[in-house]
């Protein structure tokens, strides 16, 4: 995504030279000093340049950006607003982790987006519209970026769930390849981590207790899906019967190796105990 960025700058950058460079090239001086002999004679070539430069600007206004897809130019640029304003509203939200490189991200976002909306149509040649096009989907990545790291911190190492959680279990499901985890507090907590596919799963938020049929129900808080298993006591631990998920073998451990197999798990990686 920086060598997009990158080349996006450049390319504004060679727009803005190349429109600094039409606006040079006055002879005022030389004309000021010429004898008078020679005036005519620079003032017939003046008018010849003045001749070229208008039809050259004749040429490029052949070229010039088209009312529809100025249209879409400032129809994508105002979706990008939108986006921009939305992703700040998430990123201020309490529940988030703060990140330096989040906002170094947004505020890259926001620098590129001035640069952007200050571009005139004028400016704008129907051959460069897809450069534009190409900047705001960068920016939009930004977005998307943060969004994602954003998501991430939340759910990571920056939340102290040793605080929410009382009792705490961890095991292995019948497939013996899958770790189990389970833990119930303010919340409930049951998460998977399968270690011969690298692949885990979550389901974190309110939990029920069904007292007529055993059967524990945890409503995952981001997605609002549900689990529903029932648990069963054994000698020395606890069997969950998950149905078609499977069924696993659970035992107490403490908070606060339960919280540190919580955020292996929310970075992608094999809990250990």
């Amino acid at each position: 995504m920086k060598k997009r960025l990158m080349s996006l700058i450049l390319c504004g950058v060679l727009v803005v030279a190349s429109l600094s460079l039409t606006a040079c090239g006055s002879d005022a001086g030389e004309k000021s000093s010429a004898p008078a002999a020679a005036e005519e004679a620079d003032e017939a070539e003046d008018e010849e340049e003045v001749e070229e430069e208008a039809a050259d600007e004749a040429e490029a206004g052949d070229d010039a950006v088209t009312d529809e897809t100025w249209t879409k130019l400032q129809e994508l640029y105002a979706k990008l607003v939108e986006a921009r304003d939305a992703t700040v509203e998430f990123y201020n939200d309490e529940s988030v982790a703060q990140s330096d490189d989040i906002e170094n991200g947004l505020q890259t976002a926001d620098e590129l987006i001035e640069q952007i909306g200050n571009v005139e149509r004028a400016d704008v040649l129907e051959s460069e519209a897809e450069d534009y096009i190409n900047a705001m989907l960068a920016v939009n990545d930004i977005f998307a970026a943060v969004l994602d790291n954003a998501q991430a911190a939340g759910d990571s190492a920056d939340a102290d769930y040793s605080q929410m959680f009382d009792e705490c279990y961890a095991g292995i499901t019948d497939d013996e390849n899958t770790y189990a985890y389970l833990a119930f507090g303010q919340i409930g907590a049951l998460m998977f981590y399968n270690t011969a596919t690298n692949e885990s799963g979550s389901f974190v938020g309110a939990y029920e207790l069904d007292e007529e049929t055993g059967a524990i129900t945890i409503t995952d808080e981001s997605l609002g899906v549900t689990m529903t298993f029932t648990v069963e006591e054994g000698d020395d631990g606890y069997y969950l019967d998950m149905g078609d998920v499977g069924a696993a073998f659970v035992q107490s451990v403490s908070t606060e190796d339960f919280t540190a197999a919580m955020q292996a798990i929310a970075q992608g990686a094999e809990p250990q105990f």
